[in-house]
């Protein structure tokens, strides 16, 4: 698989377009992050602290199938114009570019069902904890299929900082004085979508580093879309856009555009500018966000228990993303 992808973007004509630069590469494991870095970090893990929030509303009229399929459907058309204009302006073949975007796709489209159909029995804080298992699922993938990013695997601030993460979501979702209980379909489903997840952080690297964000994204995107389109079709009920409240369609759009058409351009570039497994390691942020949503949105309340806990997760993700020393400053 690795070699076949590799192949895909091998003739490309316009070589300064599908190399990133180098301190975005291999070596960001060991150097500082940017300020540009932080940015993008910080207006991602707020966008993606909302999709479960979402879904988990949008659930009362339309199904996994249809939410998702017309969710990504606007997400594709929004980055459309401007991924078309760089991919032309690229001049990459589209041969070169369709089988790396399509593995990528695969997983990204059954990842999308698979959260939503975890849930109709787990609240979108328990759901947005579960996903982070995703994190060293990629850290192994990276590890056996991106190369450049096998550094940052070894070091063992990484894997201190990941340590302590796991433990700080895990103590977040947990009630105070009750017992953590999840339904094991839903659990399952759970699980599946932090696998693909992972699959898809890994696969699209390649892609986004040879197009850049956008125009990779409105490839993967858009082929998510067709995927997407046929369980739609057959286990779907595609007319319930037409009878859905205006609110519920607004919200739908809104989503798409925020975190799917903005939000993946954004973890694009993170994961072109970081490695995948950054990318992904900060979203432990996300579930704090989630449930400090839902508490503005619903009255959920976070324990002083639990709240020692969110400082274990900022701790650990601090420690595994943010702590990198500068290789060339550490060299002299």
């Amino acid at each position: 698989m690795e070699r076949s992808l590799s192949r895909g973007f091998s003739s490309v004509p316009n070589k300064r377009l599908m190399t990133p630069p180098r301190k975005h590469c291999s070596g960001f494991p060991h150097r500082s992050l940017l300020a540009s870095d932080r940015f993008f970090l910080v207006v991602l893990t707020v966008l993606w602290a909302t999709p479960a929030l979402f879904m988990y509303y949008l659930l009362r009229y339309f199904d996994p199938c249809t939410q998702n399929f017309y969710r990504y459907t606007v997400g594709f058309l929004t980055t459309l114009p401007w991924g078309w204009k760089t991919f032309r302006a690229q001049r990459v073949p589209w041969r070169r570019a369709f089988l790396p975007c399509l593995v990528a796709a695969f997983p990204n489209a059954f990842h999308q069902i698979a959260q939503t159909e975890a849930l109709k029995g787990l609240p979108p804080g328990t759901l947005t904890v579960l996903l982070r298992l995703s994190v060293p699922l990629t850290a192994l993938l990276a590890f056996w299929h991106l190369p450049d990013e096998r550094p940052i695997v070894r070091q063992a601030s990484y894997w201190t900082g990941l340590a302590l993460a796991l433990c700080g979501t895990a103590g977040l979702v947990v009630p105070e004085n009750s017992t953590f209980r999840v339904n094991p379909l839903c659990l399952g489903w759970a699980l599946g979508a932090s696998l693909a997840w992972s699959l898809y952080t890994v696969f699209a690297k390649q892609p986004s580093d040879a197009m850049g964000p956008v125009a990779s994204f409105t490839w993967i995107s858009g082929l998510t879309s067709v995927l997407l389109f046929f369980p739609t079709l057959l286990i779907g009920r595609p007319s319930e856009i037409l009878h859905a409240p205006v609110r519920a369609t607004v919200l739908l759009v809104v989503s798409a555009v925020l975190c799917i058409g903005l939000g993946h351009v954004l973890y694009y570039t993170c994961i072109t500018r970081l490695g995948a497994v950054v990318a992904v390691t900060v979203q432990f942020l996300c579930p704090l966000g989630t449930l400090l949503l839902s508490r503005l949105l619903f009255g959920e309340r976070l324990g002083w228990i639990q709240w020692g806990w969110a400082l274990v997760l900022l701790l650990g993700s601090w420690m595994s993303t943010f702590r990198r020393a500068d290789p060339v400053n550490a060299q002299t």
